[in-house]
């Protein structure tokens, strides 16, 4: 999987939570969009949903599930939390090659 297709994938989840009303409307999901941190495109709830499609959608037709822990992206400091979907679509695309 490459960086264009995790963000593709994200955003075709995150258009569902908008259509499902767990994500308010709001510009197309970019690489620049905050998922974490002030102007955030979800909330908490939303957010967990979000991270939950994304890991099943990864994972399906794979043997090994792919798992998204937050502390391991690279850029990600729990202490000023702040989170792109660039930054997570970089890390989902590394997850995904490490279990080719």
């Amino acid at each position: 999987m490459k960086r264009d297709e995790a963000l593709e994938l994200m955003r075709e989840i995150l258009e569902g939570l908008r259509r499902s009303g767990l994500a308010e409307a709001g510009d197309p999901l970019g690489a620049e969009t905050v998922l974490i941190g002030a102007g955030a495109a979800l909330d908490s709830v939303g957010f967990v949903t979000f991270i939950a499609e994304l890991e099943d959608r990864l994972s399906a037709g794979r043997r090994e599930p792919v798992e998204l822990i937050l502390t391991d992206v690279w850029q990600f400091n729990r202490d000023d939390p702040f989170l792109s979907a660039g930054v997570l679509a970089d890390y989902c695309a590394q997850e995904v090659a490490g279990r080719s």
